[in-house]
């Protein structure tokens, strides 16, 4: 992703400087810009002076980073004056309720296991490790088993999220949560977050300056004088700053404290950004919350301008454009925040208003299910942002603004069919993903399976595995659209994520064996054999309908690029004995292990039979099976295995000398 975002960013502002020819800011951008490099190498090499052997430590943590979720307490802190990720099993439920009601920041002596954060698995995914590094210069997570307090310490920001928790009923709460401390409570605000206007209701910003500016007015009619009101609102501005309010509010305070020039004033918070953390340039909040109002400042009159601009960052960031967000007013929108944030202060009309809340999501939520909402581009080749970033310096200049529409629209949307196999890190389940002349085809979809703990208490709110891998993995691959889906049995880790899928993505056909329970287009026993782009996938078993279980997988033998890839699904090896019965001759070049690499399928005589150059094995890290088996290993050990749980996603790409295997490797 830091690729493109940072090629957009510099083509755009090289050209800019270069068509403002003075010579001066020339020589001062440079020299910024050495600077900046220098701040970013400096942060690169920055490492982490806390030992994994170590196990006992005086931990400060920060009761405004404390999350609950079900029986597991997260927060982060400091050991040692170096940041740390907290993690803690809980054991009751009061002390669940403990970390719960927590306002104060505390010190305890902490002894636990000091672990790696969670790379991403699959191709644009989410990196944990990545991200806590380069924005909180966080390298581990420290596990805590057993502590004891030793002191408190007042933390404002938790008191005040804490009031609003007593005070406002949900929606409202989470909505102002949001709009004031960037605290997203994913399960409400989905409606928002699927829209695209959540980062909206995080940017937005003049509503809090509407207040201020009226704050102002009434304190000059006071008796205040200019200078004593200046003097407020810097101090207020510098609190606002240090604080863990939203960009937008931020931007709002020195907007009122320093009147001279705004683009001024918003250049100058930008490069104290930078200069405090650079990797921040490649957060989206900085993207649009400095981009956008600076472009409004330079061209007022190009309201245009500013979605162009944010077309990119979007991509990078959600692979697609939402339209919505910039369909709306900017003025209207300012005025709905300002008028929840002043009726909230008013207790009697706090249950209409979170009923108006209510209904504001409700609309939300059936627009962002419309098909217009979200276009899908896919991540984009770096050569591809760096042509945006010059088709919006030519929106500034040339007449013919349509010209710069087509441009854009083509460079967006027209995309190189490709020819390659993923084989998606989906867990303790299984999801093959093949994309050939133009055509999408989707074999499993791995599923979630949850295993229920006895105590209420201790259920965890989670995203689904569709919500969380499979949906944001596609997307990210430029998938708008599945021309078939086959579901090779109906146990929840192979086909759990099907409906959600294909809510979210179109899907035009679903294959399933004949017995089945799936709710599916065709069903179909073997032989049968279906042609996709440049690949042939044979359907090997069972030749009879089923109940849809392990020993009802759907096999298939794969043709793709000249290659062989035999798929078991969960058939065990009874099965295996009926293909090399019913096919003496069967043999393949990859194959994608049965039931995850469990012993009771891959046969030591299935293997020998089959004779793969290639074996690869889904599932999940850790998981309470003990998949793969170490038997199944050593019946592969002529093979070149690959495993999702080692590996992360695994993709199979057609070269022109051949083929090539890359892993997703989640140990950087």
């Amino acid at each position: 992703m830091y690729g493109g975002v940072f090629w957009f960013i510099f083509a755009i502002w090289w050209v800019r400087l270069l068509c403002f020819r003075h010579k001066q800011v020339l020589y001062l951008s440079f020299i910024t810009v050495l600077i900046f490099a220098y701040i970013s190498i400096h942060h690169q090499h920055k490492h982490s002076s806390l030992f994994a052997n170590q196990t006992h430590y005086s931990v400060t943590l920060f009761a405004n980073t404390v999350r609950v979720n079900g029986d597991t307490v997260t927060a982060k802190g400091v050991i040692q004056q170096e940041k740390i990720y907290l993690k803690i099993k809980a054991k009751t439920q009061k002390e669940a309720m403990f970390w719960l009601d927590l306002t104060d920041d505390i010190v305890i002596e902490a002894t636990g296991t000091l672990e790696t954060l969670p790379s991403a698995r699959n191709p644009y995914q989410f990196d944990m490790a990545k991200y806590m590094k380069e924005q909180y210069s966080i390298f581990w997570s420290f596990n805590i088993k057993a502590y004891h307090l030793i002191s408190r310490h007042f933390n404002i920001e938790r008191f005040i999220q804490k009031q609003l928790e007593e005070y406002l009923p949900n929606p409202l709460r989470a909505f102002l949560n949001a709009s004031l401390f960037k605290d997203v409570e994913r399960d409400i605000l989905e409606p928002f977050q699927e829209s695209g206007m959540l980062f909206l209701v995080l940017l937005s910003g003049v509503h809090i300056q509407y207040i201020l500016i009226c704050l102002k007015k009434y304190l000059y009619k006071c008796g205040f004088t200019r200078e004593t009101v200046q003097l407020l609102m810097m101090i207020c501005s510098v609190f606002a700053c240090l604080s863990q309010v939203t960009l937008g509010i931020k931007r709002a305070f020195l907007n009122e404290a320093i009147t001279k020039s705004r683009l001024d004033t918003l250049s100058g918070f930008m490069l104290i950004t930078i200069f405090i953390n650079p990797y921040s340039v490649f957060t989206l909040a900085f993207q649009l919350g400095f981009g956008i109002p600076v472009l409004y400042q330079i061209y007022p009159h190009q309201k245009m301008l500013n979605f162009l601009f944010s077309i990119p960052f979007m991509s990078a960031h959600y692979f697609g454009v939402f339209l919505f967000p910039f369909l709306l007013p900017r003025k209207w929108f300012s005025i709905t925040m300002l008028w929840i944030w002043l009726m909230s202060l008013i207790p009697v009309l706090l249950d209409p208003l979170n009923t108006c809340v209510s209904l504001l999501l409700a609309c939300v939520q059936w627009i962002s299910r419309q098909p217009f909402v979200f276009f899908v581009t896919g991540r984009l080749f770096d050569i591809q942002y760096v042509a945006l970033g010059i088709c919006l310096i030519l929106y500034t200049k040339v007449k013919k603004k349509y010209l710069v529409y087509v441009l854009m629209i083509c460079i967006l949307f027209v995309q190189l069919p490709k020819e390659q196999v993923t084989v998606l890190d989906v867990g303790q389940g299984s999801s093959l993903l093949l994309q050939t002349d133009g055509q999408t085809v989707l074999i499993d979809t791995g599923g979630d399976v949850l295993f229920r703990p006895k105590q209420k208490w201790k259920e965890k709110k989670r995203q689904s595995l569709a919500q969380r891998t499979l949906i944001p993995t596609l997307k990210a691959l430029g998938i708008s659209k599945i021309n078939t889906v086959f579901i090779t049995h109906q146990d929840k880790d192979h086909c759990g994520a099907l409906e959600e899928l294909r809510e979210k993505i179109p899907v035009e056909k679903i294959v399933f064996g004949k017995g089945a329970t799936i709710r599916g287009t065709d069903s179909v026993v073997a032989p049968k054999t279906f042609d996709v782009g440049h690949a042939t996938i044979q359907l090997l078993y069972p030749f009879e309908e089923g109940i849809g279980n392990n020993d009802h997988s759907l096999v298939f033998l794969m043709t793709f690029n000249k290659k062989k890839w035999l798929l078991m699904g969960d058939a065990s090896q009874k099965v295996e004995h009926s293909l090399l019965s019913m096919y003496p001759y069967l043999q393949a070049d990859i194959l994608v292990v049965g039931h995850h690499g469990s012993k009771t399928s891959s046969s030591k005589a299935f293997i020998e039979h089959i004779r793969p150059s290639v074996s690869i094995i889904s599932c999940g890290v850790n998981n309470r099976f003990g998949h793969p088996h170490q038997e199944v290993l050593d019946r592969l050990e002529k093979t070149l295995i690959y495993r999702t749980d080692k590996q992360g996603a695994i993709m199979y790409k057609e070269e022109k000398q051949g083929f090539e295997i890359m892993v997703h490797d989640t140990t950087e």
